[in-house]
């Protein structure tokens, strides 16, 4: 068996966003140090399990602040966001947690954040956030069931938790956040991975090699 995987325009993944400017647009302190999820705004997602984490470390970091980018399906319950936002503000934290919705500009907001986080409480199929994140050289904490755990290698290219264990991602949120040469490495290394497995010209000469061998040509 071959196993292709999804491409990702990597070079839309760079370092020239402008990082500060993003930051100021979302109400956000250059300094502060931010922690981000992506995706649908979906109970099996885990948006809750990852705010209740973020809720836990704000009264010992002043400077954190969390992203959550994505809404609400058409075809799904709309009260799951009401849900979060309840969360949000009986936390208090109203002002250091930022629902942004829909966005078409992930690969600028991801060029601000300094860790983004999968939380998926069922196994995810894939996981195409992940990988986007690790195309932008962030150090990515995902959940350890379906497709994050072939591409995700614990400790190197990102860190893998148990599905809805707030202890877990709390834990690792709080030992990234403390460490940016840990960021940085993972960050670097992640980066090169997706290039080498998920780049455009990987995946279409891979692609190329499964119908050579299929038409025995070469």
């Amino acid at each position: 068996m071959t196993v292709t995987w999804c491409p990702v325009p990597i070079e839309e993944y760079g370092d020239d966003a402008p990082r500060d400017a993003v930051r100021q647009e979302l109400g956000i302190p250059g300094s502060a140090r931010v922690v981000a999820m992506n995706g649908c705004l979906l109970h099996w997602k885990g948006q809750h399990v990852f705010l209740e984490a973020v809720l836990r470390l704000l009264g010992d970091h002043d400077d954190l602040h969390a992203v959550v980018i994505g809404d609400v399906p058409a075809s799904a319950r709309a009260a799951y966001r009401d849900e979060l936002v309840q969360m949000i503000r009986e936390g208090g934290a109203a002002q250091r947690v930022h629902l942004l919705g829909h966005r078409d500009d992930v690969p600028r907001l991801l060029a601000a954040i300094d860790v983004c986080v999968h939380a998926s409480i069922v196994a995810e199929p894939f996981g195409m956030v992940i990988v986007e994140a690790m195309a932008a050289r962030r150090p990515v904490i995902a959940t350890r069931a379906g497709g994050p755990p072939e591409f995700v290698r614990d400790g190197e290219t990102g860190f893998l938790v148990t599905p809805g264990s707030v202890d877990e991602l709390e834990a690792r949120l709080r030992a990234l956040l403390a460490d940016p040469a840990l960021r940085r490495r993972v960050g670097e290394a992640a980066r090169a991975d997706v290039a080498r497995r998920f780049g455009l010209r990987p995946h279409a000469d891979a692609t190329q090699a499964v119908y050579d061998r299929a038409l025995g040509i070469g």
